[in-house]
Formats: structure tokens, sequence, C-alpha cells
């Protein structure tokens, strides 16, 4: 029988990096001309990983904005 043994992966001694932000640069499209959000990640960051679940969140939490304004809900259109 195996056993299983539960712990932290990251042990609590241990500092936690630093959290920066990813870099948002406005920039206007070309087709429409409206302006845009881009979120800019720097691959090589020690905090690679909080930057990119970051910018991810922003833009989720962007579209569901538009889609509750547009729609009325933040999942989009409702099928009939």
């Amino acid at each position: 029988m195996t056993k299983v043994i539960v712990k932290r992966l990251r042990s609590a001694s241990s500092k936690k990096s630093k959290k920066s932000k990813a870099t948002i640069r406005r920039v206007r499209r070309i087709k429409n001309g409206v302006q845009a959000m881009v979120y800019i990640v720097d691959s090589g960051s020690q905090t690679f990983d909080d930057d990119l679940v970051g910018a991810f969140k922003a833009n989720i939490t962007a579209e569901r904005r538009a889609n509750t304004a547009i729609f009325g809900s933040p999942d989009g259109p409702k099928e009939s």
C-alpha cells in the first residue's frame, strides 16, 4: 500500500517573490481607430506567472463587463 504525504511545496520561511503588475499600454487599433489596452508581460521576469495571471484576469474582467453592457449577461447572449 502507498503512503500519502501532504506538505506545502513553498515553506513558510521562504519569501514570496514580489508581485509586479504587467505593464499596461494604451494603443489605437488600426482597423477602427478605437483605443485599446494592451498588457505587456516580460517573459524573463521572476514574477512572470503572477503577471500572466493578472493580465489574463484583467482581460476576462473587461470582456465580462463588455458582454454585460451589450447583452445584459456576463456570459454573452442567451440561446433560445
